[in-house]
């Protein structure tokens, strides 16, 4: 980090920035293809949701890859970078090791709240859905609410459970 000038930093942040802008960007089409899918009975709106999505999430790490070479970095180097450039920014650095574990203590046990919470979602959401899933419908009657509803929920719920508690323990003081 110290061999980087504040120009490499900033133009760093800028690209982080627009690497999660594009992978937002990447989950907003995948979702409204589905979405078009489910409304318009075409499966072809999902697969196209599917590629460009791919496509945004590719894009997104190869521009995030180029700027960190660029700094002459790879990218684990440069996401070290911008945490020390944000430690130094935010006044962490001069925190005390003490200080610092208590942070991380408090911030894991947020998470595992969170990630035991999110199990229960996933718990929730599966239970609803089968219950509406194994339900005999009538030949063109409108579509149950609850299957979609409970399906995005169980699958957000599945995607975000072992992230926070994986994040949880990456959290934790040894």
């Amino acid at each position: 980090m110290s061999n980087l000038t504040p120009a490499q930093i900033g133009r760093l942040r800028k690209a982080r920035r627009w690497f999660w802008i594009e992978i937002l960007a990447a989950a907003v089409v995948i979702i409204g293809g589905i979405a078009l899918m489910i409304v318009t009975d075409y499966e072809i709106w999902a697969a196209a949701g599917a590629v460009v999505g791919g496509f945004l999430i590719r894009v997104a790490f190869q521009l995030w890859s180029q700027h960190a070479v660029n700094a002459g970095l790879n990218a684990l180097g440069a996401k070290a970078a911008l945490d020390a450039d944000r430690d130094r920014r935010t006044g962490r650095d001069q925190l005390t090791k003490r200080e610092r574990a208590r942070r991380a203590t408090v911030q894991a046990n947020i998470m595992t709240g969170l990630g035991v919470l999110s199990g229960a979602l996933l718990i929730a959401a599966v239970v609803v859905f089968f219950q509406h899933a194994g339900r005999t419908a009538e030949e063109g009657a409108p579509l149950d609410l609850w299957i979609p509803i409970s399906l995005g929920t169980g699958v957000a719920a599945l995607i975000a459970t072992p992230l926070l508690l994986s994040r949880a323990k990456q959290l934790r003081p040894r």
